[in-house]
């Protein structure tokens, strides 16, 4: 089928044929008209401050490159849109309809009392693509992207593979057809770079991606993946046998108070999370006084004043009777059988516990009272990267915008009890998931899971050494200096073959 031919989304559905009422707007695409009605747009679109809303690039075929983007107003005044301010990407232009008139917004401005929109430019030929998707809320995912499948008449092969990175470098050293777009989270990335399996972003994100989604996914200054939506450490509580108060201002301390009392509950222990694991110690580092976990060259300093005192804290919990250190699948089993009190997880976990039906309340990390910090949980991106072999670049730029438009933000990730990347899709997360406003708290407490090569060594030399310093078989100073010596000659090795 030529581009030519492509229809606008969703127009077999409607009766083209017919006059267009004069409610309608214009949009053109190289010459070729459709008229968009109040009607189609509420039906395809979301609800905005300007009314019913649908982005143009989900009412037009896929433009490859954009030449021209203007819009007409009602008394016939050409509003030429600047396109270093939208950049090729069409899907953050949107076109409202609030009952009465159109308006369209883009990145910088807007249009009010619009008519028609006319778009110029090279559109994409709808060759088949390969993704490869993982994590939770799959199913949701992948019937999103066989919408953009339909929508723009591109054959799609989605594959939900349980670990892609091992996959992914097997595929690649084998000579094995390449996906187009894979899955990630922002810990993947040095991998991903040292095996040169990557190119950078080829396309143009929307402006309201929330800044930490950036971070999350950029390396020495290079933007490698479109983030898609962010999970949280949250902590975990049954309020059955243990009540925190509301509020964003509740102290590390008043909890260990609650906790204490819970020592006196037969068969109950107060609290539980791994220990044992990195994951679960960066937030204490940061809430005991740590600016950054990574210095300035892309190393990581473990013996300083804050990573001391933050594992002698956990330690002193565990010491007390407060914290029992369990791995993931048995504080998870404890807490489901109604013998933990408090845990401290992913918000990955939250679905999961409401399929289950068992008893529990969700709250943000906690201040220290000591510092005045918060503890700061751990931001884990999810997002797609494009490979480097893949034989259809261009329409995997597309999807990776796709994703990240106002409507498919607005309805995919609150869907699956996760965070949108899109800042403005934030805002209005509550309306589907309950826990938005704790998992909103995280956000701005929080820290990116840096995607540089120190935090992945960092995380695996603790994952063997804080088990040597918890179980009382180094001590604590001595197994730090052993941590930094590993870790930086581990560090030298990585960057050696960069």
């Amino acid at each position: 089928m030529s581009v030519h031919t492509v229809k606008f989304r969703f127009l077999s559905l409607l009766l083209v044929c017919v006059l267009p009422s004069i409610y309608a707007f214009t949009l053109r695409v190289n010459s070729t008209d459709s008229n968009i009605t109040p009607e189609m747009v509420r039906r395809l679109g979301f609800v905005s401050n300007s009314g019913w809303t649908i982005s143009l690039g989900e009412l037009s075929p896929l433009v490859f490159e954009l030449d021209r983007l203007s819009v007409t107003a009602e008394n016939g005044e050409i509003h030429v849109i600047p396109l270093d301010q939208v950049g090729g990407n069409i899907f953050q232009v949107y076109l409202s309809h609030d009952g009465e008139e159109y308006s369209v917004s883009y990145p910088g401005g807007s249009v009010t009392a619009a008519a028609a929109a006319d778009i110029s430019g090279s559109l994409l030929q709808p060759r088949p693509l390969e993704v490869w998707i993982s994590w939770e809320g799959t199913a949701a995912l992948r019937r999103e992207i066989l919408q953009f499948s339909e929508l723009f008449n591109i054959p799609v092969t989605i594959q939900d593979i349980p670990s892609i990175p091992q996959k992914l470098v097997s595929y690649d050293r084998s000579g094995e057809r390449m996906p187009d777009a894979v899955m990630l989270q922002s810990d993947h990335l040095p991998q991903y770079l040292q095996e040169r399996l990557l190119q950078p972003m080829g396309g143009t994100l929307s402006s309201d991606i929330h800044r930490n989604g950036i971070e999350a996914f950029t390396y020495d200054g290079t933007l490698w993946a479109a983030p898609l939506y962010v999970d949280s450490h949250v902590l975990i509580y049954n309020p059955e046998i243990l009540m925190i108060p509301d509020g964003e201002e509740v102290t590390m301390e008043e909890i260990e108070k609650l906790l204490e009392n819970l020592k006196e509950h037969q068969g109950i222990t107060p609290a539980s999370w791994n220990l044992y694991s990195a994951y679960w110690l960066v937030p204490f580092i940061y809430g005991f006084g740590k600016d950054a976990l990574l210095d300035e060259d892309g190393s990581i300093t473990v013996t300083d004043d804050a990573t001391r005192r933050a594992l002698a804290y956990l330690m002193d919990l565990r010491n007390r009777g407060l914290l029992d250190p369990l791995e993931r699948d048995g504080m998870m089993a404890a807490f489901l059988q109604g013998r933990v009190g408090m845990i401290l997880t992913g918000s990955f976990a939250i679905p999961g516990l409401e399929q289950l039906g068992v008893p529990f309340a969700v709250a943000p990390y906690p201040i220290l009272e000591e510092t005045g910090r918060a503890l700061a949980p751990l931001l884990d991106y999810k997002g797609f990267a494009v490979t480097r072999r893949a034989h259809n670049p261009a329409a995997a730029f597309r999807l990776m915008e796709y994703l990240t438009s106002r409507r498919v933000q607005e309805s995919l990730p609150s869907g699956i009890g996760k965070l949108p990347a899109d800042a403005h899709a934030i805002e209005g997360a509550h309306k589907q998931n309950p826990y938005a406003d704790v998992l909103r708290v995280s956000l701005e407490r929080g820290t990116v899971i840096p995607p540089y090569p120190a935090y992945s060594i960092f995380k695996d030399v603790f994952w063997s050494m804080l088990r040597l310093i918890v179980s009382g078989r180094i001590p604590l100073e001595d197994g730090l200096n052993r941590a930094q010596t590993l870790i930086d000659n581990r560090l030298q090795d990585v960057l050696r073959y960069q």
